[in-house]
């Protein structure tokens, strides 16, 4: 093999693992969010207060660092309020709670609840349970938000341009090598 040839089979031997290490080597997501199936929710009262009463609620969490937490906060037609902060569990899991008695201010009702997934003191995920009521003996929605960080992506066009000017620099390459 001539010293040309060698140069391409070493360049693609230290290129294409690198590049595959590129593509899997995502971070895991933090989050700590309610999770489907959706509650039900019937609309009645509450201590004589209009309410959203739910059936279990399901919430999931995974890649929790030791020491995170959450700031719940409750809300309630459109005012949000901070209820406190709380300390979750380290690593992954799911629980089913048994439910959610949301009591507001009159009909209709939207009610709801937020958690912000803190992680190392960052805010790295928002998860919303709203929970929406228009009358009493009605039967109610649920709804659930989650809301990730973004992630930096390429549109389609983006990637057939990059992928050009990629293949531009190593058709360079080659034709210096060869």
């Amino acid at each position: 093999m001539n010293a040309s040839k060698r140069r391409i089979v070493v360049g693609l031997a230290v290129f294409l693992p690198l590049m595959a290490v590129v593509a899997v080597a995502q971070p895991a997501q933090i989050y700590y969010r309610f999770a489907p199936p959706l509650p039900t929710v019937t609309c009645t009262t509450y201590d004589g207060q209009p309410a959203a009463v739910t059936t279990g609620i399901s919430v999931e969490w995974s890649n929790i660092p030791t020491g995170s937490s959450i700031n719940a906060f409750k809300l309630v037609n459109g005012v949000t309020t901070l209820q406190g902060n709380y300390p979750i569990i380290a690593g992954t899991g799911s629980q089913l709670f048994a439910g959610l008695t949301a009591p507001g201010p009159s009909f209709p009702l939207s009610v709801g609840l937020r958690y912000d997934t803190l992680a190392n003191g960052v805010d790295v995920y928002q998860s919303t349970l709203l929970l929406t009521c228009p009358a009493i003996g009605v039967a109610g929605t649920a709804e659930i938000i989650n809301l990730g960080p973004e992630i930096p992506t390429l549109s389609y066009w983006g990637l057939v341009v990059m992928a050009a000017v990629l293949g531009l620099i190593g058709l360079a390459a080659l034709r210096r090598l060869l």
